[in-house]
């Protein structure tokens, strides 16, 4: 199945979105607590898919004669979202899960 226009811009704009939270996440500016706890109600939603259109867009790059993309370096970019995604896949806080039932207690 081939992706609309919008389909592409849309998953671009996740892909550069998530390459970002992964590189502030990296470097500490930004808490893996609140990144994860972000993404992670989305990640079965989005993982597989993200995982495989990445690695399809870089085989497409890394085929393509005059980009600069090789087998060995790939895309920075990409590398960063599977960075962030494998983490996500790692960490587990079962009390964020429904958080309207188990946090029903909270106040601020």
């Amino acid at each position: 199945m081939a992706l609309s226009r919008e389909q592409k811009d849309a998953t671009n704009a996740v892909i550069v979105l998530m390459a970002n939270h992964a590189v502030m996440t990296y470097h500490r500016n930004l808490s893996f607590d609140i990144v994860s706890s972000f993404y992670k109600p989305y990640l079965s939603l989005i993982g597989p898919s993200m995982r495989r259109i990445m690695f399809l867009t870089e085989q497409g790059y890394i085929m393509h004669e005059k980009s600069s993309v090789t087998e060995e370096d790939g895309m920075g970019t990409f590398h960063w979202v599977i960075w962030l995604l494998d983490r996500l896949e790692q960490h587990d806080k079962p009390n964020e899960f429904k958080p309207h039932i188990n946090q029903k207690d909270w106040l601020p």
